[in-house]
């Protein structure tokens, strides 16, 4: 047994201390110089200090894990670039197309020369000299007296031929008409008040028919004007006799477009 500095018998621990000197034994050291209990505490038993202490097998299971979150993250972005690449838009492909120019037209064929046989030179054939006849002397002639001059009589007037009768002049042929219907008044000459006379030159065959009809003097009207000379190719005149022969006549026809005032509206 030792003393301590108080005097006091410090006694050894017991056998049946814990191994680690800890005093978790049947007897410990509970006496100072103050007389406190100045003993470690007691210490925990090893079922709660096992709770804190590290776990060997947990770091390696805590590195597969994050080594099994890369691989996967990995495995993502490749299968993401793989599914990119295969929707990536279709790259389009341009080509330098150069057309070969026209050839070019052929050149026009030379114009065919005709062959022309060469003009064959006349040669002038020799003058022939004629010797001029003799000359024969000529009695000169002697003159007589002219005879009296005879009274010569006055032709006779031509005979018109037979084949052609001569054109007599009729003047106003209104005298010998045979049929002569009246002219239509146009309706929009009416409606515009249109009103004149017209002043027709025809000619008149044998028969006493129309050959040619053409206006001498317009109404001032058109439609006036188409309606006489349709009405005029209609008539018939009795034809003109000259020494018993029908013979064609020229002359006039006047006709007057009038309109009556009864209406009040012109």
């Amino acid at each position: 047994m030792a003393l301590d500095s108080a005097g006091i018998a410090a006694m050894p621990a017991c056998a049946g201390a814990d191994a680690d000197g800890t005093g978790g034994g049947l007897f410990a050291w509970r006496g100072g110089a103050d007389g406190r209990d100045h003993s470690p505490p007691p210490a925990l038993p090893g079922w709660q200090r096992s709770a804190y202490a590290p776990r060997r097998g947990g770091s390696r299971s805590l590195l597969l894990a994050i080594l099994a979150l890369h691989g996967l993250a990995i495995a993502g972005v490749l299968a993401a670039r793989a599914e990119i690449g295969r929707h990536s838009l279709p790259v389009m492909k341009t080509f330098d197309v150069r057309l070969a120019p026209p050839p070019p037209d052929a050149p026009p064929p030379p114009p065919a020369t005709a062959n022309l046989a060469p003009a064959a030179t006349v040669q002038p054939a020799p003058a022939t000299l004629v010797a001029p006849p003799a000359l024969i002397a000529v009695p000169a002639p002697t003159l007589a007296a002219p005879p009296a001059a005879q009274p010569v009589p006055a032709a006779a007037p031509a005979a018109a031929p037979a084949g052609r009768p001569a054109m007599a002049e009729g003047g106003d042929l209104s005298a010998t008409m045979v049929s002569a219907p009246p002219p239509r008044y146009p309706i929009e000459s009416r409606r515009r008040c249109e009103q004149g006379a017209v002043l027709l030159a025809a000619r008149l065959d044998t028969e006493g028919r129309v050959a040619a009809l053409e206006i001498a003097r317009s109404s001032g009207h058109d439609r006036l004007d188409r309606a006489a000379l349709e009405a005029v190719r209609r008539w018939r005149w009795s034809p003109v006799m000259r020494d018993g022969v029908a013979v064609p006549v020229r002359g006039t026809v006047e006709i007057p477009f009038i309109l009556s005032n009864a209406a009040g509206r012109c």
